[in-house]
């Protein structure tokens, strides 16, 4: 689908890195097996426990998995600042992360949170990122692969920030869908017949997460 054989080499050891040390996790033992639903619930505890018996901090949160995948097709002004805290620390542990030189300043250019004035609709919000976006220069170039952000807002400090990410590769079956849904999450890899397939269950993951429910971005359009 386009993406850089050597961004494919460094995903394929995040995914090894994370197996390693989930292989206990028994939600990852077995075969393949069908689930009613939509969403897979694993047992974030075993999970937290794991990465303590290998002393990491924590593994790659969404943001990071996907920028890896994504960012030869995103363009981007450089933004100064500091990148979050936990992802300062990913940065500097963890084997794997793809980033480059100028690469963490394009990441915040795309990933720091957008404030606004207050509380919109949803389209407003959309209205919003796609302004910011501009303003900090970041553009999509078109192709098979889309990154999938879903924004919520926070009243207390008037922000909108991407609480979840991940890559979405357009086939002429349906649509994959590639996330690291949290950093006590393996990474999953999705098959849906549609965008708006993929685009119900995300809102079913995040469901009761937020007061708000996710505005989806496909790129920059409301997916």
């Amino acid at each position: 689908s386009g993406i850089q054989s050597e961004n494919i080499d460094i995903f394929s050891q995040q995914v090894q890195f994370t197996n390693d040390y989930l292989k206990d996790l028994p939600t990852l033992q077995g075969d393949f097996i069908t689930k009613r639903g939509t969403v897979v619930s694993y047992d974030e505890s075993a999970a937290f426990n794991m990465f303590i018996t290998v002393k990491l901090p924590e593994d790659l949160n969404c943001r990071i998995a996907a920028w890896n995948l994504v960012k030869d097709s995103i363009n981007t002004t450089p933004l100064e600042g500091e990148i979050e805290y936990s992802e300062q620390n990913i940065l500097e542990y963890y084997p794997y992360t793809g980033f480059e030189d100028g690469d963490e300043s394009k990441f915040w250019s795309l990933f720091k949170g957008i404030e606004t004035s207050g509380f919109k609709t949803k389209k407003g919000f959309v209205k919003v990122i796609q302004e910011e976006w501009k303003n900090r220069g970041v553009s999509f170039n078109e192709s098979d692969v889309s990154l999938i952000s879903c924004f919520t807002y926070a009243s207390d400090n008037k922000w909108l920030e991407a609480v979840h990410t991940g890559v979405m590769i357009d086939t002429d079956e349906g649509v994959v869908f590639i996330e690291k849904y949290n950093p006590k999450a393996p990474f999953q890899v999705s098959i849906f017949k549609s965008e708006k397939a993929l685009k119900y269950y995300l809102e079913q993951r995040l469901l009761n997460a937020f007061i708000l429910q996710p505005v989806i971005m496909k790129n920059d359009i409301a997916l």
